[in-house]
């Protein structure tokens, strides 16, 4: 009987690479569209309706200086199982006229049938709010700054004026 001998490979040592996880720390902001809704990681959900052209009420002289304005209406649904206080809506922004390389600041527009302010909201209900934006008489850009929410999520809104 004769015996084979079958030799043994070198063992041979594998280090597998495993990519890092990067877990974000923070939320960061959010953009959406007008038109369409964004909802927060801490359940608040947040719509910017399309703009549609304002034609201001009961302004002050320094609000009426806009050779043209524009209107919005935002939805916030509380998603949340508890109340929301303290919210805070759309109250600037900014805007880019196409063909320009300036960006100003707009402001809110404070008329008799727009909305001041943002009652407390239980879960599971809305509020629909009026914001209107004096404009420069150029179409362009226009991009609301975050809304803070109590979860201190940042959502922000932008689109074509």
């Amino acid at each position: 009987m004769a015996c084979t001998i079958i030799p043994v490979p070198t063992p041979v040592t594998v280090t597998p690479t495993v990519p890092q996880l990067v877990l974000p720390t923070t939320a960061g902001p959010q953009v959406g569209k007008f038109g369409e809704a964004v909802e927060t990681p801490g359940k608040v959900k947040i719509e910017v309706s399309k703009p549609e052209p304002y034609q201001p009420k009961g302004l002050d002289e320094e609000e009426t200086k806009h050779p043209r304005a524009v209107v919005f209406t935002v939805t916030i649904t509380n998603n949340t199982g508890k109340t929301l206080t303290n919210l805070h809506t759309l109250g600037f922004g900014s805007f880019t006229e196409q063909g320009g390389k300036e960006t100003v600041e707009v402001e809110t527009l404070h008329g008799s049938d727009l909305s001041t302010g943002v009652p407390d909201l239980p879960p599971g209900k809305l509020t629909k709010l009026r914001l209107a934006y004096g404009l420069s008489a150029k179409p362009g850009s226009l991009r609301l700054k975050p809304i803070l929410l109590p979860d201190h999520a940042e959502v922000s809104f932008e689109g074509e004026v």
